[in-house]
């Protein structure tokens, strides 16, 4: 595995491992949770103007990302970066 897809794998193994609040079934959200998220994102809090990854597969190599500085949506190699990762739950 490159290094590029470790750190895809890292990203979703830390949020699917994540246990915080007593809570153990966190995500990483896809596209379409981004964008609802970015849409509520003052009412969420705790964002920054950053590019967020999704689960969402562009193709084979690539994933979606979202800017949250305004709605943004752009692909990235996976594994590419930095990008920020913010795990959900469902909602």
């Amino acid at each position: 595995m490159n290094w590029k897809l470790s750190i895809k794998y890292f990203t979703v193994r830390f949020c699917n491992d994540l246990l915080l609040n007593g809570y153990s079934d966190w995500f990483l959200p896809s596209l379409d949770e981004l964008e609802l998220m970015f849409q509520r994102k003052t009412i969420i809090g705790g964002f920054v103007d950053a590019f967020y990854w999704s689960s969402s597969e562009y193709d084979a190599d690539h994933a979606w990302l979202v800017y949250f500085g305004f709605l943004g949506q752009s692909i990235d190699i996976k594994g590419g970066g930095p990008y920020a990762v913010r795990a959900i739950r469902a909602f």
